[in-house]
């Protein structure tokens, strides 16, 4: 569909540029030599200037589209690896309400509609650890997406939805989300794992997060790792994971890659790529919003009626599908 459309655009940008070499130099031409009237001079200065504005708009939409869909090389990234990245993806005044908004519903300043979560850090739960503020104290929230305008906007926007249809096709359903807030010092790991262990009854397991960093997301502060490759695994039992988690805290993994991210950029990965993050090091915090996607024709396979309706983003329902 992109591309039918980004061709289309091209095309009509080679007419559009063809006309205007009508420029006015032959109109005057013509009219010098009494070829054309005065109000048919006006006429013609009148549509190349149409068509020249029309081709400047062109010009960038066809722009607009190439930043936002993904090239061919992209995508066999993401189909080889399990993961994507997309800088600066996010303006850097998508980022600050996003980010000004967790914070606020972190400290209770903005209480969304009833169907969030707060977690707090569990060495702060257990009292070992003792956080500088009620900010500082939370791990994670969820459930936003449903309850806060400002969290739906982020979780429906275009920008993202294009990088989305070019992974998982035009038939686009919200799944969740949850946002890591990742306190300096005391923001605690990760361990690895597989999205869809904790998903099991939506199936295919080929769901995608995008991952977006409100915060840089480096080493020292806890930034994502990924495992490339491990997303064509297959579905992994929890005793593989925790073997896997083992190994990884006694040093590091031979194929671990860490994904550092400044705000604004945005990871995309498979909910069968094992993925961690480690405890924040750092002075600084690692916030970053996950929010995840499906296909709508993925089915539901559990035990009685789904808890809840995912909502269509984009494209069309399919019968027995989610």
């Amino acid at each position: 569909m992109h591309k039918i459309g980004r061709a289309l655009v091209a095309q009509g940008i080679s007419i559009a540029f063809a006309i205007r070499s009508l420029d006015l130099t032959l109109q005057l031409a013509l009219y010098s030599v009494g070829a054309i009237s005065w109000w048919r001079f006006i006429g013609l200065r009148r549509f190349v200037k149409g068509v020249a504005t029309w081709r400047s708009l062109l010009q960038y939409k066809n722009k607009e589209a190439m930043i936002m869909a993904l090239s061919d090389e992209q995508k066999q990234q993401f189909d080889e690896n399990g993961y994507i990245i997309v800088r600066e993806l996010m303006t850097d005044e998508e980022v600050h309400a996003v980010g000004q908004r967790a914070d606020q519903i972190a400290v209770g300043e903005v209480v969304p509609e009833p169907g969030f979560g707060r977690q707090v850090e569990p060495a702060i739960q257990r009292k070992e650890v003792e956080a500088k503020s009620t900010l500082e104290s939370i791990r994670k929230l969820g459930g936003l997406v449903r309850t806060d305008p400002v969290m739906h906007a982020h979780a429906t926007n275009p920008k993202i939805l294009d990088v989305l249809e070019d992974l998982i096709g035009p038939d686009i359903k919200l799944f969740g989300d949850q946002l890591f807030m990742k306190s300096s010092a005391h923001g605690s790991r990760k361990n690895y794992h597989q999205d869809s262990n904790s998903w099991k009854p939506y199936v295919p397991y080929s769901l995608v997060s995008c991952w977006a960093a409100l915060d840089d997301a480096t080493v020292e502060n806890g930034c994502l790792w990924f495992i490339p490759g491990s997303h064509k695994w297959g579905l992994l039992d929890v005793e593989r994971e925790r073997e896997i988690e083992k190994k990884a805290l006694a040093g590091p993994l031979e194929n671990e890659v860490p994904i550092e991210l400044k705000a604004g950029d945005c990871s995309f990965h498979h909910s069968l790529t094992l993925h961690c993050s480690h405890t924040n090091r750092s002075k600084t915090r690692r916030r970053g919003y996950a929010t995840h996607y499906m296909s709508a024709k993925t089915k539901y396979t559990g035990e009685g009626a789904r808890s809840n309706t995912h909502t269509l983003l984009r494209g069309q329902e399919y019968p027995g599908c989610v």
